[in-house]
């Protein structure tokens, strides 16, 4: 997914959070910084495959609204 989202959001400061392909659509959450966060928005909106759902400032809730649990932290 990351490779997905390198080219449109490029030097944007990005992160991806959650990744699941398990379902369709296939559903991410990424985060950019506040700034940026409205071009990053139309940007991914003018790519015909990709969608934005939802935009918080909060992670945990957009993981609600997307049904989404947080995966177990990496150690």
């Amino acid at each position: 997914m990351e490779e997905i989202l390198e080219k449109p959001l490029g030097d944007m400061g990005w992160r991806l959070y959650d990744f699941t392909n398990s379902q369709k659509p296939v559903l991410c959450i990424i985060r950019v910084e506040l700034s940026e966060s409205d071009s990053a928005v139309s940007t991914l909106n003018s790519i015909k495959s990709i969608s934005t759902m939802a935009k918080s400032g909060k992670i945990r809730l957009v993981r609600e609204r997307m049904g989404l649990e947080r995966p177990p932290r990496k150690r």
